[in-house]
């Protein structure tokens, strides 16, 4: 394989539920706020606004992963380091319609990602590739 390629994905986490309704939190404050303030502009709400674009944009493309060098790199936002795991670390990585799963083999514990068809066909073809 000649270059690492970012596959974009939603872990299929709480923690990762949790981070999307906090952001739409904030989108929901600023609209109210703009329906209380129904004669003028009130500019709370528009930061409130730009605060939810800013961090939707930031929780998608921050949430990748990268297959090299026989190793699948999990990048997570808001984390310093990527999660690596190794071809012997993964059992299967299995997909569905929407989501892909990786199974761990010495843990009874897997990893779900959200996914679109095309993102993870790409996941299988590098995954089929490297391995």
């Amino acid at each position: 394989m000649s270059k690492n390629k970012k596959i974009y994905c939603q872990p299929l986490t709480l923690n990762r539920l949790n981070l999307w309704l906090w952001v739409t939190c904030l989108l929901l404050l600023g609209i109210i706020l703009q329906l209380e303030q129904t004669n003028a502009i009130y500019w709370l709400s528009i930061s409130l606004g730009i605060i939810f674009i800013v961090l939707a944009i930031h929780l998608y493309f921050n949430s990748f992963m990268t297959i090299k060098k026989g190793q699948l790199a999990l990048h997570f936002p808001f984390t310093r380091q990527a999660l690596i795991l190794t071809k012997q670390q993964i059992d299967q990585l299995t997909t569905t319609k929407h989501t892909v799963e990786i199974h761990l083999s010495h843990h009874k514990f897997s990893y779900r990602f959200l996914t679109t068809k095309k993102t993870h066909a790409t996941l299988m073809k590098l995954w089929k590739e490297q391995f």
